[in-house]
């Protein structure tokens, strides 16, 4: 795990897009990482969604259970066994993702009202096509809200674990380098907010476990590798491209480069970095450092 130490908003206050530059401290982290490389956070949903989907569900959260592979068809259960359903909700699986539409099939087998049944299936059928688009997709309705609006659908836990995913980490470019920062992993994140056609305000997931930590809190992180290959050639100049958040990756490059330069190690011919931004005075995202570069 990673400690949170640095939560700011670099954008202005008055602009619509919230983004974050977000330190982590990982000296007390056996993390490793590279120039270019992926941070994968697991996020944690709201407590109070979560004990609200476990009461839905009739179940304790303190009840601890064991997951068989029988029970969600994969050949081994990612998470640590056993857990309470607490922990299985809060950590291992994601009652607040968008359902695809098998979940109303299976669900609608659970329904004793008749009338609630008959719209579950509708909406898992090819003719309700255009119903499961308007009620779920585009309102971005997630599995406890769509509990909520069938309430005589009440799914036993064994088949609750093929209704509900498991909870994917969310993957964000590091914005540091190792070598300038060798106890601390840098992030710029754009903080997800929006509405729906009906007015609904939506926050993604993990922007909203961000937004509810504190310094000193602790988060579930490991390190990918990337997919950006910054190895050295002396005789090639280097184009960088990376509008908004994009720039990431090339943040820590450019931490990189400054710390060769400082301890007088190989540089590239050149580099240019085409960053881009809606206005100047709202989010040209990292300006002061790009200024101390120039």
């Amino acid at each position: 795990s990673a400690t949170i130490s640095s939560n700011n908003r670099i954008t202005a206050q008055n602009h619509w897009q919230d983004v974050r530059h977000i330190e982590l401290d990982i000296s007390n982290a056996n993390i490793k990482y590279n120039v270019g490389d992926i941070l994968c956070i697991k996020p944690k949903p709201p407590t109070e969604l979560i004990e609200k989907f476990i009461k839905r569900l009739n179940l304790s959260p303190e009840t601890l259970i064991e997951v068989s592979i029988n029970d969600i068809g994969i050949n081994k259960w990612p998470c640590p066994q056993p857990r309470t359903i607490f922990q299985l909700f809060s950590e291992d699986l994601d009652p607040m993702s968008v359902p695809r539409r098998y979940f109303f099939l299976l669900l609608s087998h659970f329904a004793s009202n008749q009338m609630e049944k008959e719209k579950l299936r509708e909406l898992s059928s090819a003719e309700g096509m255009d119903d499961l688009n308007s009620y779920c997709y585009r309102e971005r309705r997630n599995i406890i809200e769509i509990l909520e609006d069938f309430p005589s659908a009440l799914p036993p836990i064994s088949y609750v674990l093929d209704l509900v995913p498991l909870l994917r980490p969310r993957m964000f470019s590091i914005a540091s380098s190792p070598r300038m920062n060798p106890n601390e992993i840098h992030l710029s994140v754009a903080i997800v907010k929006y509405k729906t056609p009906l007015g609904r305000n939506r926050v993604g997931l993990c922007s909203n476990y961000f937004l509810s930590t504190k310094i000193g809190d602790k988060i579930s992180v490991w390190v990918n590798d990337g997919s950006l290959n910054f190895s050295l050639d002396e005789n090639q100049p280097m184009i960088l491209v990376g509008p908004g958040t994009g720039v990431a990756p090339f943040i820590g490059y450019l931490q990189d480069l400054k710390f060769r330069k400082q301890n007088q190690m190989p540089l590239p011919s050149s580099v240019t970095l085409y960053f881009g931004c809606r206005n100047k005075s709202k989010d040209f995202l990292y300006e002061k450092f790009f200024e101390e570069l120039q």
